[in-house]
């Protein structure tokens, strides 16, 4: 899918691709009514393009997500890539509402420069989750084997050892 820089303006935007989709250098895809929803291999937002909803955004790839602006009027903006993630610009513009933000990345780097929304702001990077686990069953078995020693010792006010 290649979206020109030329504006597409409609009620609702769903976007399918099998492939991969690029928006255009100075491209826009708005919905003044209603949301924007991307489900495609990958995403590649040009500079000076953009997306604009009226009740949210849901994008979601299966490999890498470049967005150089997503905007929401007072709906909730969710962008999930399953590779490597970076987002520009990334605001709810109704700031009276609850609308929040959920931005990750489950398979590579999540890169964010600027997120503005009032409600919850999520960024979750799958990759530093997996990054901690060797950490933390390590440190339950260490905790596991020494409670009862600790325990044993605090019991009999031998706090030497």
């Amino acid at each position: 899918m290649q979206a020109t820089g030329s504006e597409r303006r409609c009620l609702a935007v769903v976007l399918a691709a099998g492939g991969d989709a690029t928006l255009a250098e100075g491209g826009e895809v708005t919905s003044r009514g209603a949301s924007i929803s991307l489900n495609s291999a990958s995403l590649a937002m040009n500079s000076g393009s953009f997306m604009s909803a009226a009740t949210g955004l849901t994008l979601s790839t299966a490999n890498a997500l470049t967005a150089t602006s997503l905007t929401s009027m007072n709906g909730n903006i969710s962008a999930t890539a399953g590779g490597n993630a970076f987002f520009s610009a990334v605001a709810i513009s109704d700031t009276s509402g609850a609308g929040t933000i959920t931005l990750s990345s489950t398979g590579g780097a999540l890169d964010v420069a600027s997120v503005k929304g009032p409600g919850a702001i999520t960024l979750w990077s799958y990759a530093f989750a997996l990054l901690q686990f060797p950490a933390a069953v390590i440190g339950g078995a260490i905790g596991t084997a020494l409670l009862p020693v600790v325990s044993r010792l605090q019991s009999a006010r031998d706090r030497d050892g």
